[in-house]
């Protein structure tokens, strides 16, 4: 009786001992999320009191890259604008340089008949002077009188003669400069590997001989600009020349806009040939100004060498030396007219024919050869010294002729 009395107290005690330290585990737990709540609230109001102090700085920040930013926008604007301005002013300026052109074209044209008016006179002051000499009573002190003036006369074309040429120069350099709009410089490009390499053919089977070719025919192929057909248009013309005999310098590619408008100069049996070259479009027309032009530019290389200008005619009349117009287009009449008074042979509606030999070879001490787009290419005048030159279409002929390609040109070194 007492056993399980005793038995039921136990139990009742274990109860109670279980019911409170289940009560203690609950205070606990509960004690313990509200330390972590506790916790996690202060760890985010650091956080936001951090956030808070450092919002100001990144307001601060923001405002600066936004109004670098406007301001960055205002200087590309400015720039731009700028460059409009620029733009603008170099259209003026073209515009400018054609009425300069176009001014000096016809100064020149009108000089060049003051030329032959000039001449004309002088002849009949000569004459008047001869009248009063040889008259059945003749007039000294008139004769005297006129001679003063012819003498005068002749020395204000002395002192014209300078700025005339000067005035031919300037016609023939703006020219060029307009004409090199386009195209300021006409590239020379020896890259060969830069550039076939961005065509999607496998030239690592192909010979040396055979990339070259095929760089070449590209290079036919290829559209031209407005300057580069010009030079293509030369050195057509100087093949040309060269297939009669002729020495070609291509003075207009080496010497671009200071070429003065003379192109090519060709030399044969002690004959020199003034070349101009128009490649114009068929819906232009040559002027008398061109013609006009060649004149003055030949006479003025003329009497670089120091000689007189009536030498220069006697040297035209006896076909010493001739002024030679090749164009695409054709010439208008009064052009015609023009060179006919001038002794300027001209040939029209002239055009290209790519499939002619642009290899050149060149044999001294080495078979070299050499294709358009060499930097000695244009240097190499045909029949002017004791190496041997001639031309084959293709990269391949020059070489199983034992002729090697030129090497790339780096300064005064090969």
């Amino acid at each position: 009786m007492y056993y399980n009395r005793d038995n039921r107290d136990v139990i009742l005690i274990l109860l109670l001992i279980g019911f409170i330290c289940f009560v203690i585990y609950f205070i606990c737990y509960f004690i313990k999320e509200k330390i972590k709540q506790i916790t996690s609230s202060i760890k985010y109001k650091k956080e936001y009191e951090e956030l808070s102090k450092k919002l100001p700085s990144l307001e601060k920040n923001l405002r600066v890259e936004y109004y670098s930013l406007i301001k960055k926008k205002e200087i590309e604007y400015d720039k731009n604008k700028t460059k409009i301005r620029l733009i603008e002013a170099e259209k003026e300026k073209l515009i400018l340089e054609k009425e300069i052109k176009k001014d000096l074209s016809d100064y020149i044209l009108n000089d060049t008949m003051i030329y032959f008016y000039t001449e004309y006179s002088l002849k009949k002051l000569k004459e008047i002077e001869n009248l009063f000499i040889n008259k059945k009573n003749p007039s000294f002190k008139s004769s005297e009188y006129i001679k003063s003036i012819k003498k005068e006369f002749t020395n204000l074309i002395i002192e014209n003669r300078d700025l005339k040429l000067k005035l031919s120069s300037l016609s023939g350099e703006i020219e060029k400069n307009i004409e090199a709009i386009e195209d300021d410089k006409f590239g020379k490009i020896e890259n060969y590997d830069e550039i076939i390499s961005k065509e999607k053919i496998d030239f690592k089977n192909l010979k040396y001989y055979e990339i070259l070719d095929y760089y070449l025919k590209k290079y036919k192929e290829k559209n031209k600009s407005k300057l580069r057909i010009g030079y293509e248009f030369e050195r057509y013309c100087g093949y040309l020349l060269e297939q009669l005999g002729f020495s070609v310098r291509y003075h207009g590619i080496i010497n671009g806009k200071a070429d003065e408008g003379i192109d090519l100069i060709a030399e044969k049996n002690k004959k020199i040939v003034y070349v101009q070259c128009k490649y114009w479009s068929i819906t232009k027309t040559i002027r008398e100004n061109t013609v006009a032009q060649l004149l003055g530019a030949t006479l003025k290389k003329f009497l670089e060498t120091g000689k007189k200008t009536e030498d220069f005619f006697k040297s035209i009349k006896n076909k010493d030396i001739e002024m030679l117009l090749i164009t695409k287009t054709v010439l208008s009449d009064e052009a015609k007219e023009f060179c006919k008074l001038l002794n300027v042979t001209y040939r029209e509606n002239v055009t290209i024919d790519f499939d002619y030999p642009m290899v050149k070879l060149v044999e001294n001490e080495e078979k070299i050869y050499y294709i358009p787009t060499d930097l000695q290419y244009d240097n190499i005048i045909f029949n002017s010294t004791n190496k041997k030159y001639s031309r084959v279409m293709s990269c391949e002929e020059a070489t199983k002729l034992g002729y090697r390609h030129c090497y790339k040109w780096k300064g005064n070194y090969l």
